[in-house]
């Protein structure tokens, strides 16, 4: 659990330097707050992770 908390803490500087660098609230965003589709695009592409986690996860058991 040591490597994570490591990790997780060089995460939140790598970020934080990159809002202060860079003057943006949201550095590292693909689109801007006010695009339409953002949050049924966000649902449809987590639900479509799941599916393919789990589809790769049953491929894996069977071998």
């Amino acid at each position: 659990m040591r490597g994570r908390r490591v990790n997780e803490s060089l995460w939140g500087v790598l970020n934080a330097g990159l809002i202060v660098g860079l003057s943006d609230d949201a550095p590292l965003a693909l689109v801007g707050a006010d695009f339409p589709a953002g949050p049924w695009l966000g649902i449809l592409l987590f639900v479509a992770l799941i599916v393919l986690l789990y589809g790769w996860m049953l491929v894996a058991r069977r071998r």
